[in-house]
């Protein structure tokens, strides 16, 4: 994340990365509410899930393609990525912070300049910014079902797949980082009239 300069203006979000803020800020409140109880299995549980499994392997994954310039993005998403690279890296190590404290303040220490001990999360940075916290879900489930297809024919994950992927109706704003993420030549939303595979429900592939 740190390899690039935070943008502090001209930021565009997209559908995705309002996806992966409002998925973060929805941790963030379930986790406070936790730590409220002197609970910190649950939190463990939960951040790991958003910075491993969510953040880390998908979203920073699809956002490659956008912030090395190997696809077609304006200007200011590829600064919207960024963005939300620094956002949920300065939120999740916000709320680590408790029962990670020497870990996250040494990385907090390189990235700020000081001690994360005497930080707090900020109602900005529990701000959805208006995105949809399932779509995130929904993403994850639908990028776990084009890696497993492609496993299972000995493909690597970036192989290119001349085919169109259908994907639900609620993912059409995510359509274009999918097709880039997976190197597929189309992702349309919607159900096709036929498919040579169905990934999952609602996600079909039709080759050629």
């Amino acid at each position: 994340v740190t390899s690039f300069e935070e943008p502090r203006e001209g930021v565009a979000l997209r559908e995705l990365d309002r996806a992966m803020i409002a998925y973060a800020s929805k941790v963030a409140r379930e986790v406070i509410e936790r730590y409220r109880d002197l609970d910190v299995y649950e939190p463990a549980l939960k951040l790991y899930h958003l910075i491993w499994d969510v953040f880390a392997s998908n979203y920073m994954e699809m956002v490659k393609a956008r912030v090395y310039g190997k696809a077609p993005f304006a200007e200011a998403e590829v600064k919207g990525a960024i963005h939300t690279l620094y956002r949920v890296l300065r939120l999740s190590l916000k709320l680590l912070s408790p029962i990670m404290p020497f870990t996250t303040d040494y990385v907090w220490r390189a990235l700020e300049g000081r001690t994360v001990s005497r930080e707090r999360v900020t109602a900005e940075e529990l701000d959805p910014c208006g995105g949809d916290p399932e779509l995130m879900d929904r993403v994850v489930e639908v990028n776990s079902a084009v890696w497993r297809w492609k496993k299972e024919r000995g493909m690597r994950l970036s192989d290119r797949v001349e085919a169109v992927l259908y994907v639900p109706e609620g993912l059409r704003g995510v359509a274009e980082d999918l097709k880039y993420f997976h190197n597929i030549r189309e992702v349309v939303a919607g159900v096709p009239r036929e498919w040579d595979y169905e990934l999952g429900p609602g996600v079909y592939l039709r080759l050629g």
